[in-house]
C-alpha cells in the first residue's frame, strides 16, 4: 500500500480513469460529425491519335523471306 486511499476508492479511480482513456482513444464525441461528399472530377474523353500504315520496304521483304528459308533448313533432332 503506496497511498492512504482505501480500496474501493483506488478501483473507483482505475475504472473512472479507464474510461476517459477509452473515450480520448476512440475519439467519440456528442456532437455529431459531418461529412462532405465530393464530386467526382469530371472525365475528359480523349482520342487515339491515328497512325498511318508502316511502309514496308522491298529489303525487309525480302530479308523476311531470306529468315524463313533459312529456319526451314534447320536441323531438328528426331531423338533425344
Amino acid at each position: 500500500m503506496l497511498t492512504r486511499w482505501p480500496r474501493a476508492g483506488k478501483i473507483g479511480g482505475s475504472i473512472f480513469s479507464g474510461i476517459i482513456l477509452l473515450s480520448v482513444l476512440t475519439g467519440q464525441s456528442s456532437e455529431p460529425k459531418v461529412v462532405a461528399i465530393a464530386e467526382p472530377p469530371a472525365v475528359e474523353t480523349a482520342t487515339a491519335p491515328v497512325v498511318a500504315e508502316p511502309v514496308v520496304s522491298a529489303a525487309y521483304e525480302e530479308a523476311m523471306a531470306k529468315a524463313t528459308a533459312t529456319t526451314a533448313e534447320i536441323a531438328v533432332a528426331e531423338t533425344s
